[in-house]
């Protein structure tokens, strides 16, 4: 991997870091205060989301925090399993991952194993 693109996956990482905005909780935001079952079920389910989306977020930041060291350690699109380099395409799907293609198949084929026995 050149200068240039480790320098364009730092860029990234550091964007994913940067605070979003989040919405302030709303007023009355107790489900058991709301009356009408169906403010009750949508309050709820905005709450779910809420916290669902505040959870990616974290994993989202503690991986660019991960892959931030990896690029300061100089191990970044490095295979953790096999030490290849990881193909640059699949880095620019993914750009956290931590394995190539083959190892990252050959970990999900040992979890659908472990899952079946």
């Amino acid at each position: 991997m050149n200068t240039i693109q480790l320098k364009r996956f730092k860029t990234l990482f550091e964007y994913q870091l940067q605070p979003s905005e989040q919405l302030p909780p709303q007023e009355g935001s107790d489900p058991s205060e709301v009356q009408d079952d169906l403010d009750r079920a949508s309050l709820i389910q905005e709450q779910l989301l809420s916290d669902t989306m505040q959870k990616r977020k974290a994993v989202s930041i503690l991986s660019a925090k991960a892959a931030l060291g990896r690029i300061r350690a100089g191990t970044f699109g490095i295979c953790e399993e096999c030490e290849n380099e990881i193909d640059l395409r699949r880095l620019e799907i993914q750009p956290t991952t931590v394995f190539c293609i083959q190892c990252q198949e050959e970990q999900e084929r040992q979890s659908r194993f472990m899952a079946v026995s």
